[in-house]
């Protein structure tokens, strides 16, 4: 997350896995700011796997929660 576009802020790290995973990340934090998310693979270069390096990102839905 970044409220610059600049300087970022790690707020969750996904372990390896082959199955969907589901994830909830509170951004309460960044109430009222304008901000920036990006979503980074840091996996095998597909010259040093298996089988080629793939990431998927099934849905993003983004909501205020009342209190």
């Amino acid at each position: 997350v970044s409220t610059d576009g600049v300087e970022w802020i790690t707020v969750y790290t996904i372990g390896e896995s082959d199955r969907w995973t589901p994830v909830e990340i509170d951004l309460r934090e960044f109430v009222g700011e304008k901000v920036w998310l990006r979503f980074v693979f840091d996996g095998p270069t597909s010259a040093d796997a298996e089988s080629p390096a793939l990431w998927r990102i099934g849905g993003l839905e983004i909501r205020m929660m009342k209190h």
